[in-house]
């Protein structure tokens, strides 16, 4: 019989009327209380007959059921949003001595900790709370070390679990050779005569794992087997050890009626080298033919964390609640990057070639580079640049020429400029043409008929935005104006469906607000109406048109940048969330060509020195329905 001791409730008001609530009970496995910490969703009341599905999440090393708290505002908000249904989270703390990482396994030295959660919390939630309590509605997810414990207790119990997700999760432990070079540096170098866990941080996370995968009570003083010999070489016994509680092996027990849907992502720049582990788990996955999703991203072992989870969370959903979703939700794939990576850049498509222009390769200078992409032929190939470089310009087609208007030179943080270019893809060469009737930057550009629209804007990244509208007439080399936009706003986007412009995001201040809005503009009319507010409010967003409907994609809302994709339906005037991308980013560039959208660039905050954005080269292609599904199953 389960014990249980409830120690306080919290209702957080950030959470509306969802509450989290902080437990103990008593595990049979370890033979003592753990806390857990609870999320219950608004609506949840536990006289009520409805019952709820069940995530649970393990948390890193050094961190405990209080850790990654983001994991329930991102919930509230997808539940709010309706991009997820109602569901509980459960997470357990994990700690343990004498190194406070249990890695959720089995161990002689730290306890059953695996036991502790399929069986004991398993049964606990589904006793003491509204749960459905089968497979069919429990998933669980974790990162780090949490990564690790969970894809290996959803990979040995697919009984329990229905779907599992791991963010820079410890995959294959293989990969741990990769530590080896500091280990020995860490303890004085080979041979070592003994590996102490006080040498240095990285032999101490070796002995953590080896506390879980080969403890050994008769081996003092540290009570474990450790994995290496004095010169650094894997010790087979041990490994032996350490192999079968590794995730390739234990996939290799997964059969089809198994049915278990499997992601992970991790950080190409994983400062603790994670990005191994994941990529020869996926090498192993498709030797064994097993179906999974995969995202790699720009970014490090946590600092994109917060974008992680709320894919991580739909994609549970989506297995979760297989006949209420959308199966089939379109993917993003990774193509070949563009040659010069840039922030604050713009493009444009002629005859079914991207051409990329202008942007800040550095946070100090601009360029005037011109690339152009060929989605045939996955390849790049340089042009004639811009008289002189520059960044936040604004670019689109006209007549199979690409026009170029003002945009911040000489650096990222000067001023906006007037000058108007137009490019010539036929003879590869610049013309300039009649200045714009004041300097500007980060506006909306886009096109109707025989006219060229630029909306809203800003005079630096950092001024008060305008709500000027401009009209280019480009066969007089004219300039007039339009009726303003209601809401003054830079770094929008602006697009054209059936002849009218839809304002889209945008900024008053950049770092300090975000806007949602939809205004759109009748060009025969002159007149604004507003429109249903776009989900997520982000500035910096970039668009596109696909089948009539709007791709609102990335963009920034201070201090997150999103990977998020919604599509607007100006017929029916709704969003609807659709598949993210794999790369967060702002200020891109989004094109469509042959039904498939290109993300292209752009740059995100640098967590670690905010003044040196990360500028990205990477381009993503996405595939709309039908195609293979978003997760697998």
């Amino acid at each position: 019989m389960l014990l249980v001791s409830l120690l306080w409730n919290i209702s957080l008001l950030s959470l509306g009327q969802a509450t989290v609530t902080n437990v103990t009970f008593y595990s049979p496995s370890l033979e003592m209380e753990r806390n857990v910490q609870i999320y219950l969703p608004e609506g949840y009341n536990e006289q009520d007959a409805v019952r709820y599905p069940v995530v649970y999440f393990l948390h890193g090393g050094d961190q405990n059921q209080r850790s990654n708290a983001v994991l329930f505002s991102i919930c509230n908000n997808l539940i709010e949003k309706k991009e997820i249904l109602p569901c509980i989270i459960v997470k357990p703390d994990g700690t343990c001595p004498p190194w406070e990482r249990s890695y959720y396994s089995n161990s002689e030295l730290y306890g059953n900790f695996e036991d502790y959660i399929v069986y004991d919390l398993v049964a606990y939630i589904d006793s003491a709370y509204n749960t459905v309590s089968s497979k069919d509605k429990r998933a669980i997810m974790g990162y780090s070390m949490g990564g690790y414990g969970a894809m290996k207790l959803a990979l040995k119990h697919p009984d329990l679990f229905c779907g599992v997700a791991a963010h820079s999760g410890f995959l294959n432990m293989r990969m741990c050779s990769q530590f080896v070079p500091t280990v020995l540096t860490e303890n004085g170098g080979a041979p070592v005569s003994l590996y102490k866990p006080g040498s240095g941080p990285w032999t101490y996370g070796a002995f953590a794992i080896a506390g879980a995968l080969s403890p050994n009570l008769d081996n003092p003083p540290y009570h474990v087997d450790f994995p290496l010999d004095g010169m650094g070489n894997w010790i087979d016994s041990v490994w032996s050890r350490w192999s079968v509680e590794n995730c390739p092996f234990l996939a290799g027990n997964l059969s089809e009626e198994d049915d278990l849907a499997i992601y992970f992502d991790c950080g190409e720049q994983d400062e603790f080298l994670s990005y191994a582990f994941n990529t020869s788990f996926a090498d192993s996955l498709d030797q064994l033919k097993i179906p999974y999703t995969f995202q790699s991203y720009t970014g490090g072992h946590m600092n994109q964390l917060s974008t992680r989870l709320p894919i991580a969370l739909q994609f549970l959903d989506s297995v979760m609640h297989p006949d209420e979703i959308e199966a089939d939700n379109g993917i993003w794939t990774f193509k070949a990057p563009m040659p010069t990576g840039r922030g604050f850049t713009t493009g444009a498509i002629v005859d079914g070639k991207i051409y990329m222009i202008g942007g800040f390769p550095t946070h100090t200078s601009v360029t005037m580079a011109n690339e152009m992409y060929d989605p045939a032929l996955d390849s790049w190939t340089p042009m004639a640049g811009m008289p002189e470089g520059r960044c936040a310009n604004a670019t689109c087609t006209y007549d199979g020429k690409i026009y170029v208007f003002g945009g911040i030179s000489p650096d990222p943080y000067a001023t906006a400029k007037d000058n108007v270019y137009v490019y010539d893809p036929q003879t590869d060469a610049w013309t300039q043409k009649a200045v714009m009737p004041y300097e500007n930057a980060f506006s909306g550009i886009t096109v109707v008929k025989d006219t060229i629209y630029l909306i809203g804007g800003m005079h630096s990244y950092n001024s008060p935005p305008i709500s000027t509208v401009m009209a280019y007439y480009p066969l007089t080399d004219t300039w007039g104006e339009k009726a303003p936009m209601p809401t003054a706003r830079g770094m929008l986007s602006a697009i054209t469906v059936d002849g009218q412009i839809y304002a889209i995001g945008g900024t008053k201040a950049f770092l300090t607000s975000s806007y949602n809005l939809v205004e759109a503009y009748d060009p025969v009319t002159d007149t604004w109406t507003e429109k249903a507010s776009m989900p997520t409010p982000r500035v910096a967003i970039a668009t596109c048109v696909l089948d009539g409907k709007i791709y609102a994609t990335g963009g920034f809302h201070y201090p997150v940048t999103y990977t998020i994709s919604e599509m607007y339906d100006p017929a029916s005037d709704t969003w609807i969330t659709k598949t993210p991308m794999q790369e967060t980013r702002q200020m891109f560039f989004l094109g469509m060509v042959d039904d498939r959208i290109y993300a292209i660039g752009g740059s995100y905050p640098n967590p670690h020195n905010p003044a040196e954005p990360v500028i990205l080269s990477s381009v993503e292609e996405y595939i709309p329905p039908p195609c293979k599904a978003f997760f697998f199953k």
